[in-house]
């Protein structure tokens, strides 16, 4: 109850009217077992070309028993370098949660907390540095960073019951720890902006945790500093992103 009341607004999350595109719901409605946990990776498709935007089929990461089988690898991609480290984003997930809070429907929780349970397991929390890319640059900062704007649309669902809210918990503390020992080596990367964001983003909206100061002073620095590392003299981005 404390969680669901707590004094922490995250301004990236409108729960008072939520709304999702036909494209989010189409993407959420996939991302479930009923779906064929059909999960959007990119831009990747199993649809032809040409499908109308908010109809694009997913790839199946359907296993055996109605279990998930994360290490799926459509027939054709497997040299594919971002596939194979995109589909750790879970990009499905904000999408899936916006569904929810626009219609309320509670097979959207539920997929979710299957999915994210699924792929913890799958994927447990690394001891101390890793090379794993479901571990590494991009890939957990995207799901805590997501995982953060996902938790105010679920946490009154009456499926998100403790047990789930400990497990949630445990594992962004799990995450943000990962991220700050497996730092890109690239300080002007915008892989190593992306790290900072989510462990200055987890200071910020959890501060229960005992670390969450540590969080918030560390991340908060490294923002600050990355706002001239980050640019050239012109003012050009130094990786010439527009």
């Amino acid at each position: 109850e404390y969680w669901r009341t707590r004094p922490v607004y995250n301004p990236d999350v409108d729960v008072l009217s939520p709304s999702a595109t036909a494209s989010e719901q189409n993407i959420a409605n996939q991302a479930t077992a009923e779906g064929g946990w059909r999960f959007k990776v990119a831009v990747y498709t199993e649809s032809a070309a040409g499908v109308p935007a908010g109809e694009e089929q997913y790839w199946s990461f359907a296993g055996e028993n109605g279990a998930i089988d994360w290490n799926m690898v459509p027939a054709g991609l497997e040299s594919e370098k971002e596939f194979l480290s995109q589909k750790h984003r879970l990009q499905w997930m904000l999408p899936q949660a916006k569904a929810y809070g626009f219609t309320k429907d509670e097979k959207y929780v539920l997929a979710w907390i299957e999915a994210w349970k699924s792929y913890n397991t799958a994927f447990p929390v690394p001891e101390g540095t890793t090379s794993a890319v479901e571990w590494s640059g991009l890939q957990p900062c995207c799901r805590m960073n997501d995982l953060q704007n996902v938790l105010p649309y679920y946490i009154h669902s009456e499926n998100f019951t403790p047990e789930v809210l400990f497990y949630v918990l445990r594992t962004s503390y799990d995450h943000i720890e990962s991220i700050r020992k497996n730092l890109t080596d690239d300080y002007t990367s915008n892989i190593r902006l992306s790290q900072e964001q989510s462990i200055v983003t987890a200071g910020l909206l959890m501060p229960e945790f005992k670390k969450s100061s540590e969080w918030f002073e560390e991340g908060a620095q490294a923002i600050s500093d990355q706002l001239t590392a980050q640019f050239n003299e012109d003012g050009v981005h130094n990786e010439f992103d527009i």
